[in-house]
């Protein structure tokens, strides 16, 4: 029996922290659910939420009698609702679905593909997460039409536990991301980092004013595949070489920093302490995790806000599944 985490969509809905019932004394355990024996059975099996007792054993609760009005969701309603909301346990973006099918006998929806399981890990605890693509949702991306200067700066985990083709997907989506703005000495400008264990800048601020150059320039990032997630090295790097300064194209403007990373740092105190550092002076960032490895924890302490600066996909393959929730923040705080 595997269960989904917060980054799935589709027939899904996340349920978090304050508690619901009285035994679920850890919100990331209360998560969403499908169940299939096989994890490809062609009949729906699910109908049930796991909970978790004080000595971490799942107890099972039919979803239907869950508080109908819990942090403002109507689980009444089974309508498909794709709407992002915000976990208010991790901060991150989730996606939510009402369950259609009530009973063991409805036909599995046609629209869901099969299943795949990867095991997620954190600082406190193991789960079994169940990452399903889905058919039935597209992402059309959203431009930000908000007319501000701002310099912003991407720092791409390059460590060896990515692999070839998932550092492909992470450079598309670093690419895709910079055309939802205006480009220019006069807009935005973008640089990128790349880190394992050691740190490699791609380019500054002002290298490229163009959406072309610089799209090409991210999506052609050359894979270094070092063992070693040193994301303090990365942060320490922006703050320490003055990346922001002028020297580098950097104005008197809104800073951002989008950190981007599929595990927890080799140094999470150093980490949380150049992170801290940044944010001390005035750099927002935001922190993107991604797969089975994350650290939510870590996370939220790289992020200037932890409620509304966390994201999280399930895997490389659904990153787009948060790109718009990535964009609006940073048109935010652009």
């Amino acid at each position: 029996m595997h269960w989904s985490l917060s980054s799935v969509v589709g027939l899904y809905f996340v349920l978090s922290s304050p508690s619901i019932y009285a035994l679920d004394y850890v919100a990331e355990k209360t998560v969403a659910y499908e169940e299939y024996p096989d994890y490809a059975a062609p009949t729906y099996e699910g109908g049930e939420i796991p909970v978790y007792d004080v000595a971490n054993n799942p107890q099972y609760v039919d979803y239907g009698n869950v508080k109908p009005d819990y942090n403002g969701l109507d689980y009444a309603n089974k309508e498909p609702d794709y709407t992002p909301i915000k976990d208010p346990v991790y901060g991150d973006y989730v996606y939510e679905g009402y369950e259609d099918y009530e009973d063991s006998t409805t036909p599995k929806p046609t629209t869901k593909a099969p299943t795949t399981t990867t095991k997620a890990t954190t600082t406190t605890k193991t789960t079994t997460t169940t990452t399903t693509a889905t058919t039935s949702r597209t992402t059309t991306q959203v431009p930000c039409t908000k007319k501000s200067k701002a310099d912003i700066f991407f720092t791409l985990d390059s460590s060896s536990s990515i692999g070839p083709e998932n550092w492909k997907l992470q450079r598309q989506f670093a690419a895709e991301t910079t055309q939802a703005f205006t480009i220019g000495s006069n807009d935005v400008q973008f640089g990128t980092l790349i880190f394992n264990s050691e740190v490699f800048k791609i380019h500054d601020l002002n290298t490229f004013s163009s959406k072309s150059a610089l799209y090409n320039a991210i999506s052609n990032i050359t894979y270094s595949n070092l063992s070693g997630t040193y994301t303090y090295r990365a942060l320490r790097k922006i703050r320490e070489d003055k990346l922001f300064s002028a020297q580098y194209g950097g104005r008197m403007t809104s800073r951002i920093v989008i950190v981007m990373t599929d595990g927890e740092s080799t140094d999470k105190v150093k980490t949380k302490d150049e992170a801290a550092l940044l944010k001390k002076e005035g750099v927002t960032i935001l922190a993107v995790g991604i797969g089975n490895e994350i650290n939510i924890t870590e996370l939220r302490d790289i992020a200037s806000d932890p409620a509304k600066n966390v994201f999280i996909a399930g895997s490389y393959q659904m990153l787009n599944l948060i790109k718009n929730d990535l964009l609006t923040i940073t048109c935010e705080k652009a």
